[in-house]
């Protein structure tokens, strides 16, 4: 008994079209007699399956080997069947040395290695920075793509992918490391500039306890209480994580705590309300803020509230799309009746111009039951 002999050849159809033929070729018997059965059969459709498979396993091959990225692939059990010229280029090894062994057991650190079980046996993809263990023992930082090949939902095999990140990674440490230093250098500038204005504040006190002159006694203690408006400042962005930016609402209630505590001979109770969003500011915008409420609130304890038993001031800070409006309002005496409003004659006047314009700022003056200055100026952010 003879086997099928197989043999594959090419046919030729009626209009000349050439196609593969597979010839079986069997021994038999017909009516008694001896003969070979012969079965041609049309195979242009397997050729073709074959030629594309071919293909594609060309294709893979050249993006497998040449791709610059380190590819592993592995079996269902972690073991490494190939390996590419980038993966050998970046860990030192070659195939021969690691074929069939369980990839995790030469290229991650022990401390790493339960938690990288974990994600080599997801069935999903995997994406996670670690580190791995070259050849020469030296430690890269990776990024790692964990890419399961999941046929009939059976994990048959892993690909292992590896982007050397570790250059970058000691950029952004340097960086890190530099942006630090700077933090704590403007951070120690804040305090230095806070304490010397402190030092300030304390000699002009000093000095306006030593002159017999009221109104040049007067003058010190409101210079003092303008220049603690500014250390204060210097204060916030200190104690912030944030050095380029402080949280008004609460600097502007210490401000008038601070304001509150320098007027408490005055006989008159006064209440102060507040109605403020939550915003930050920069320094640029937070100190002359800061300045303008110390000028108008300080002012109206001196003058809004005269043969009066009580009063209220409120202090609103409002945001909009891309502006902040402030408003601090007494329902005191009025503008008119302090004459404080007259050219020339105050400098407070002088000073709330002042800091108006550093602001950029529209301003606007009323003086109907009490007076309310009012300030709208684009919110500068970081």
């Amino acid at each position: 008994h003879q086997k099928v002999q197989k043999l594959e050849s090419w046919s030729k159809k009626a209009n000349g079209e050439v196609f593969p033929i597979e010839i079986l070729v069997n021994k038999g018997s017909y009516f008694g007699q001896s003969v070979l059965i012969i079965i041609e059969r049309d195979i242009s459709e397997r050729k073709y399956a074959e030629e594309e498979l071919l293909r594609r396993e060309k294709f893979f091959s050249g993006l497998f080997n040449t791709s610059p990225l380190a590819i592993s692939m592995l079996n269902a059990h972690n073991e490494i069947e190939l390996v590419n010229k980038g993966f050998e280029s970046l860990f030192g090894y070659k195939l021969e040395e690691i074929q069939g062994l369980e990839i995790n057991r030469f290229i991650v650190p022990d401390e790493e290695m339960e938690n990288e079980q974990r994600k080599i046996n997801s069935p999903f993809v995997e994406e996670f920075q670690a580190k791995r263990l070259k050849k020469d023992g030296k430690l890269l930082d990776v990024i790692v793509y964990f890419v399961p090949v999941i046929i009939d939902n059976k994990v048959e095999a892993k690909f292992g992918l590896y982007v050397d990140v570790t250059e970058r990674e000691r950029s952004e440490e340097t960086i890190r490391k530099s942006l630090k230093d700077k933090e704590l250098l403007l951070a120690e500038v804040h305090h230095r500039v806070k304490n010397n204005l402190a030092v300030i504040s304390g000699l002009l006190e000093l000095q306006s306890f030593s002159v017999d002159d009221q109104k040049v006694s007067r003058a010190l203690k409101d210079s003092r209480l303008r220049i603690q408006s500014i250390a204060q400042v210097h204060e916030k962005l200190y104690q912030n994580e944030n050095l380029s930016e402080i949280e008004v609402k609460p600097y502007i209630q210490e401000l008038i705590v601070s304001l509150h505590k320098s007027f408490k001979s005055l006989t008159t109770d006064i209440k102060v309300n507040y109605d403020i969003d939550p915003v930050n500011m920069i320094i640029t915008q937070a100190i002359p803020c800061g300045l303008l409420i110390n000028e108008i609130v300080t002012n109206a304890y001196k003058h809004a509230f005269k043969d009066r038993d009580k009063g209220e001031i409120t202090i609103s800070l409002k945001s909009g799309k891309d502006n902040l409006i402030l408003s601090i309002k007494d329902n005191g005496i009025g503008l008119d009746n302090m004459n404080y409003s007259k050219p020339g004659t105050s400098l407070g006047m002088k000073l709330i111009r002042t800091l108006s314009k550093q602001l950029k700022a529209e301003s606007n003056i009323n003086s109907t039951e009490g007076a309310e200055f009012i300030f709208s100026f684009k919110h500068i952010s970081v």
